[in-house]
């Protein structure tokens, strides 16, 4: 009895086993059909929202109301995050990207669904690429009174940049614009002279995102002052000269002249102060000598000095007078003068003497490369005579002389 009891309960349990079996296995089945028929919408594209140059902020529209909790993604083809999405601000932000670099986004939302996750397909792409690198470095330079060059130098990673371009603030317009290379370079032309002008400059994306481009890089270049219209070097010793400058019209901005002597060690120079004269003297020179003089408008500029091109000129400081001037009389109707060489010659110096006296006047010319001295004949006996002798020097085509010298004697009389 115990046995047939136990031959049935356990028939009946393998009958219970197979029903459930085969219940679960149907509804297991139609769990499979529901999932494969359940097909979440892709969401809207992302739109730009606000970039740099190793992020993208991405703004998305959620799907319309669902009892099911969406979480959404941005995704790339290959359906690999691209970053992290926020469902509080509607944002998703990508990070971690490389300046100058064109990004393909998607979005996709996904769900848990009988305790199963499963996304949408992608959403249509949208491309946007990240900001490019501003330039490490930019340097304006003077180039003239009414011309800058601007001198570039690119980032570290200069990568998409195809160009550069300067705007300038004052004229609210293009200053200059060059493509990248390993060191461009442009002019800006068309300023005044002796002006500041601040330059915000961008490195550029080409082709189809040629409208990206980098944050500004903010720079300042002065345009040199205006050149003098002429420059004036005159003697006024043997050891100095003065220089003066005349102005050009529209030579405005520029505080002061910086003349310089070329060739000189140590260099001998002076300034010139427009507020209180236009010359200004240069000293400790030689004698007789030409001296090259330069001559170039400044302004100063925060620490440094801008200044513009030399005007060149030059000048020759007057020749020493003669020393020891001597007036002998020879015979009763001629007279003698001498004087010794200078000790320094560089160059032929030309003496001149004039004899006065009895009503007579006689000239005499003799050079340093002769023996000094000078005769007169055909004077009247017992009568004093007075002689000036002067050194001169032939500078350029222009007799550069020395201060007069004087000696007097009288001829021998008669017998």
């Amino acid at each position: 009895m115990v046995v047939q009891f136990s031959v049935t309960l356990g028939l009946a349990l393998v009958a219970f086993a197979f029903s459930t079996y085969a219940r679960l296995d149907r509804e297991s089945s139609i769990t499979e059909t529901l999932l494969k028929s359940i097909e979440i919408p892709a969401p809207p594209p992302p739109t730009f929202s606000r970039r740099g140059t190793s992020y993208i902020i991405w703004n998305f529209v959620p799907l319309v109301y669902s009892p099911t909790y969406y979480e959404y993604r941005i995704v790339d083809k290959k359906y690999t995050s691209l970053g992290r999405c926020y469902m509080h601000s509607r944002t998703c932000k990508t990070t971690n990207l490389s300046p100058g670099t064109a990004i393909i986004a998607h979005m996709t939302a996904c769900a848990v669904i009988n305790a199963r996750y499963i996304c949408s397909k992608k959403s249509a792409p949208t491309v946007f690429p990240t900001l490019t690198n501003p330039p490490s470095r930019v340097r304006i330079l003077p180039s003239s009174p009414n011309s800058l060059v601007a001198e570039i130098d690119p980032p570290k990673d200069a990568t998409g940049i195809k160009l550069y371009t300067l705007w300038a603030r004052e004229s609210n317009k293009l200053g200059c614009s060059v493509k990248a290379a390993p060191k461009p370079s442009c002019k800006i032309t068309g300023l005044d002279p002796a002006r500041s002008y601040t330059f915000d400059v961008r490195s550029w994306m080409g082709g189809k995102f040629n409208h990206t481009c980098s944050d500004p890089m903010t720079v300042v270049g002065w345009t040199e002052p205006q050149y003098p219209k002429s420059v004036a070097v005159r003697p006024i010793s043997t050891s100095s000269l003065v220089v003066r400058v005349n102005l050009s019209l529209g030579a405005v901005g520029i505080e002061y002249y910086e003349v310089a002597l070329h060739g000189m060690k140590p260099l001998k120079s002076c300034n010139i102060w427009p507020i209180t004269g236009f010359e200004c003297t240069l000293k400790g020179l030689d004698a007789a000598t030409e001296y090259q003089v330069s001559v170039r408008g400044c302004l100063n500029v925060s620490k440094s000095a801008v200044c513009g091109r030399r005007f060149n000129a030059s000048g020759w400081t007057k020749p020493k007078e003669p020393t020891g001037v001597a007036l002998k009389s020879i015979t009763p109707s001629s007279l003698v003068v001498r004087f010794p060489k200078p000790e320094v010659v560089n160059r032929t110096i030309q003496y001149t003497a004039t004899l006065r006296g009895g009503l007579t006047t006689k000239h005499c010319k003799v050079t340093s490369k002769e023996k000094l001295e000078c005769q007169f004949e055909g004077l009247k006996a017992a009568t004093e005579y007075n002689v000036t002798v002067r050194a001169c020097i032939d500078a350029k085509r222009v007799l550069l002389c020395s201060k007069d010298v004087m000696a007097s004697a009288w001829t021998k009389p008669n017998g």
